[in-house]
């Protein structure tokens, strides 16, 4: 378990953290941004791969609120209460120390910084304790907020793909990034 300064990251618990994963991919703001627009009711069953990848990679966690962040008049949190998403380095190719970065959160805490503050913690675990050089992603270009936070947390683009997903009547492509050891190290280690 790390904890940043506001939150908890946590491994996956089937038992309790697998439905609070279905709901969160059931959302229609997070099935347009995580899933691509693609827009359908989500079982646990039709979600086992989605699952699995997101907690069988390289790095995962559960991000989760302190109980500072928690409303002062919530008495006993529940799991749902302190649930703000996940996070993950995954599909690392093991000779080229290559992963693939993800991170979704649920529409309710978008906005307050949590993103931000769980991918730099993720990305520089990924590079300092997990020995990955290459992070990298790819960002709808009708997800604005995303590609700022990619930013933000230091990626930057290597390319476009036009007309990559159909979503509601047109075309839209994709933005790939990437974050490179070095270049973390230059930034963050002086």
């Amino acid at each position: 378990m790390f904890t940043t300064d506001r939150l908890r990251l946590r491994a996956y618990n089937e038992s309790t953290d697998k439905a609070l994963l279905v709901e969160l991919c059931n959302t229609a703001a997070v099935q347009a941004t995580f899933f691509g627009g693609d827009f359908s009711p989500r079982t646990e069953k039709n979600l086992e791969d989605t699952i699995n990848q997101l907690t069988t990679g390289s790095f995962h966690a559960i991000i989760e609120k302190l109980d500072t962040e928690l409303p002062s008049d919530l008495t006993e949190p529940t799991g749902k209460d302190r649930f703000a998403g996940i996070v993950c380095v995954h599909s690392v190719h093991a000779r080229n120390r290559c992963g693939e970065f993800a991170i979704a959160l649920a529409p309710s805490v978008w906005g307050k910084g949590y993103a931000l503050e769980a991918s730099r913690f993720v990305i520089g675990h990924a590079f300092l304790n997990l020995g990955v050089n290459r992070l990298q992603l790819g960002v709808f270009d009708d997800n604005p907020r995303a590609k700022k936070l990619y930013e933000k947390s230091g990626f930057v683009s290597e390319g476009h793909r036009e007309e990559t997903r159909w979503v509601n009547g047109g075309w839209v492509g994709e933005t790939l990034m990437a974050y490179l050891a070095k270049n973390w190290f230059s930034q963050n280690l002086k």
